[in-house]
């Protein structure tokens, strides 16, 4: 195994033209790959991706970085600092599209490899809550996530599905952690959180705070899957938390695979190509990798993907 964590941001990196480095053969290319915190998933999931990469293809070799995530590993991508990551691709396509927390900054320099996995809108109450739907949200005190977060953006997109704006509620802009403390506390009705389900988080808090999770209507996701081409369907259970009793249907983002668009078309295909053909071993190494399907991998997409990419997804018949 040829990979080096690096358990720092990064900032200060050298930076590597085209994305590709001799490593004492002619044809090796060495990539950093940037994922996010340690105790997060990016990292060891990417770590994962990383290893079984780099033992196919014996040209490649990956640095692993930890990073800051979705936001700080596309503006590596932009510099030149990183040449893959894993980021949601909601903040992707904000950043490309120069929307949100991008306003007026647009980053083109970067690309889609592959979708990974999915990250789940949850609006959480307590259980004994009068909030059956999101339109009940009016006049009550929801954490929204933190400022600028894409949190934040979900839960402003979900509401307004609803008829209703951030000044139709008393908001505050809470962390994940700080959102489960201040419901247990009663100083808020209600929050939002966007992750992957089971979240550790919530199973631990209903055992001392009984919760519930509030789905949105058929009509809400279709209208915002229609009007955001990042949103898919999914679906929260039993499986996931012990104390649903029936199936939450709501929305998700996706984690996505992205890249520089100056790396090769043939290191995009045998990237993708890799993690698709190696789906059973990278699943039991990490439970994520159980959502590793070559129709899932297109799915939410809404910036341009890499043409090395688009030729594997093409040629195995899930592109036209």
């Amino acid at each position: 195994m040829r990979i080096k964590k690096l358990f720092i941001c990064l900032a200060a990196a050298v930076l590597i033209p085209a994305c590709l480095t001799s490593c004492g053969k002619k044809n090796d290319v060495s990539f950093i790959f940037a994922t996010g915190g340690t105790g997060g998933t990016y990292f060891p999931y990417g770590t994962i991706l990383a290893q079984k990469i780099s033992d196919v293809n014996e040209y490649i070799t990956i640095e692993v970085a930890a990073t800051g995530a979705s936001v700080e590993n596309i503006r590596m991508i932009d510099s030149g600092a990183a040449h893959i990551a894993i980021a949601q691709n909601d903040v992707t396509d904000y950043a490309y599209n120069a929307t949100h927390s991008w306003n007026g900054e647009a980053i083109k320099n970067i690309c889609v490899l592959m979708s990974l996995y999915p990250e789940v809108c949850h609006l959480v109450v307590a259980a004994d809550s009068d909030i059956v739907s999101g339109a009940d949200l009016k006049g009550k005190r929801v954490s929204i996530g933190d400022s600028g977060s894409g949190v934040e953006a979900n839960a402003i997109q979900i509401i307004a599905a609803y008829g209703l704006t951030v000044n139709d509620i008393y908001q505050e802009n809470l962390g994940f952690a700080s959102s489960v403390a201040a419901l247990a506390d009663g100083s808020i009705d209600a929050f939002f959180m966007t992750a992957g389900a089971p979240n550790t988080l919530l199973r631990e808090t209903n055992d001392a705070v009984p919760l519930r999770i509030i789905g949105l209507s058929e009509s809400v996701i279709n209208g915002l899957i229609s009007r955001y081409p990042y949103y898919t369907k999914a679906t929260i259970t039993h499986d996931n938390y012990p104390f649903l009793y029936e199936p939450v249907y709501t929305v998700a983002v996706l984690a996505t695979l992205v890249a520089s668009p100056a790396i090769s078309d043939k290191c995009a295909y045998d990237i993708v190509k890799t993690i698709i053909e190696n789906k059973n071993a990278i699943s039991v190494a990490h439970i994520k990798g159980t959502y590793i399907n070559s129709e899932y991998a297109v799915q939410g997409i809404s910036i341009p993907m890499h043409p090395g990419a688009e030729k594997y997804f093409k040629e195995i018949g899930v592109l036209p």
